[in-house]
């Protein structure tokens, strides 16, 4: 598995947080959201990518992060 943090332009509404499988939301100050969490491959992270795109939200990054899975 592997970490990543995605950012969107717009704050999610929390009450959607089931539908990015298990990662952790952080609304920030500047009107953006974090998506954070583990991932268990590409096709899982696309998923996410796709209900972000089904939500009209604008992504802004994707990072793979290096640390690993506890």
């Amino acid at each position: 598995m592997e970490h990543y943090e995605i950012l969107t332009e717009c704050h999610i509404d929390p009450k959607r947080l089931r539908e990015f499988r298990g990662l952790s939301m952080e609304h920030r100050p500047d009107g953006t959201t974090c998506l954070q969490g583990f991932l268990r491959d590409q096709s899982e992270l696309f998923a996410i990518i796709h209900t972000i795109r089904d939500m009209n939200l604008r992504l802004i990054h994707v990072l793979k992060n290096t640390e690993e899975q506890p």
